[in-house]
C-alpha cells in the first residue's frame, strides 16, 4: 500500500519522504558540504570541485584536483577541505589548492575518505585503509600543526564522520561493519564505543548529520537509504528508494541553512545532488544558537 509504513529485518521503513533532485549533471559526486551563504560544494570523479549556487543553481568548478574526491568539509575561512586517494587538500574560494598532507607521522596515507571540523578549528580525517581487512585509522591536524595519527583503529573501513552535539566525542561510520562507533575527544580513552551494533545498520553506511534533537543520520549506500540512530539507540528506516531513481549509491549528507530540515545527499552513483525533508532540523553548528543562521557542514558531519 502506497505511504503505508512496513518494517524490513525489524527496521521501521517510512515510504513517505522522497528524495527530490536538487541539481543534476555532476560527475559522480561523493562529499557534500553547505556554506554560510547557501552555497553547496561537493566533488567530482575526475577531481572537480564544486560550488552549486543556491539560487540559481548554477554549478561552477571552483578547482580540479589530481584524483577523485571524496568527502568535504568547509573551514570557518569558506575554504573547502577535500579528502582525495592521493592526499588531503584545501581549495580557497578562489580556488586555490595547497596540499594539507599525503603522509601522516612519516606514513603515507591509503584512502583519506571523510574531513570534520570541531569547534576549535581542529580538523579530523577518516583514512578507510583497504576494503578486506580492518586497517582504517583517523588523523587529527590542528590549526597550525602537522597531522598526527588521532586514532590508529584498526577500524573496519573508517568512512563519514560527525562531532557529538556535546562536542565531546567523534562519530565514525565502519561501512564494512554496518555500524557506527565513537571515540572521546579529550585523548583519555582510546577505545572505540559501539553507537550501534555491527551489523545493525543497512548494508555499507557511509555518511552521518545529527539533527536538533541528537539523533544521528547515517546514509546508505548499499541499500539507497536513510536511517536515523535515536539517542535511545533505536534504529528507523527514514526513507529508501528501492528504484535508485533520486538516491543512488547515496554517500555523504549535509543539511541546508538552519533553521531547515532538508538533507542534501550526494549520489556516487548518480550524477545528481538530491534533498529529503527529514521532517526535523538539522543540528546548529558550533558556537550559534538555533535562532542563529546554521553556517554549513564546516564543523559537523
Amino acid at each position: 500500500m502506497v505511504g503505508a509504513p512496513v518494517r524490513t529485518h525489524g527496521i521501521h521503513v517510512n515510504w513517505d519522504t522522497p528524495a527530490r533532485v536538487f541539481v543534476d549533471g555532476l560527475d559522480h559526486p561523493e562529499g557534500i558540504a553547505v556554506s554560510t551563504d547557501g552555497s553547496i560544494w561537493t566533488g567530482g570523479e575526475a577531481g572537480q570541485v564544486y560550488r552549486i549556487d543556491p539560487v540559481d543553481l548554477q554549478t561552477e568548478v571552483v578547482a580540479l584536483l589530481d584524483s577523485q574526491v571524496l568527502g568535504v568539509a568547509l573551514d570557518l575561512d569558506g575554504s573547502c577541505v577535500c579528502c582525495c586517494p592521493s592526499g588531503i587538500f584545501r581549495v580557497s574560494r578562489d580556488g586555490d589548492v595547497d596540499l594539507i598532507a599525503d603522509r601522516v607521522e612519516g606514513r603515507s596515507v591509503v584512502l583519506p575518505n571523510f574531513p570534520v571540523f570541531d569547534a576549535e578549528g581542529t580538523l579530523y580525517v577518516s583514512d578507510s585503509g583497504v576494503v578486506d581487512e580492518p586497517s582504517g585509522r583517523v588523523y587529527r591536524f590542528g590549526r597550525d600543526s602537522e597531522g598526527t595519527v588521532f586514532h590508529h583503529g584498526p577500524l573496519a573501513y573508517a568512512n563519514g564522520l560527525a562531532i557529538g552535539p556535546e562536542g565531546d566525542y567523534l562519530y565514525v561510520v565502519q561501512t564494512m561493519a554496518d555500524n557506527v562507533v565513537r571515540v572521546p575527544l579529550d585523548g583519555h580513552d582510546s577505545r572505540l564505543e559501539p553507537v550501534c551494533a555491527p551489523g545493525s545498520l543497512l548494508a555499507m553506511p557511509d555518511g552521518l548529520a545529527f539533527d536538533e534533537h541528537g539523533d544521528l543520520l547515517v546514509t546508505s549506500f548499499g541499500e539507497d537509504a536513510i536511517q536515523r540512530i535515536a539517542t535511545d539507540g533505536s534504529i528507523d528506516t527514514v526513507a529508501i528508494d528501492t528504484r535508485a531513481m533520486t538516491m543512488n549509491r547515496v554517500t555523504n549528507c549535509a543539511f541546508g541553512l538552519w533553521p531547515s530540515s532538508e538533507l542534501y545527499l550526494a549520489n556516487l552513483g548518480g550524477t545528481m545532488i538530491s534533498v529529503l525533508d527529514v521532517g526535523v532540523r538539522g543540528a546548529p553548528l558550533f558556537g550559534q544558537s538555533a535562532g542563529e543562521s546554521r553556517s554549513g557542514a564546516s564543523e559537523r558531519g
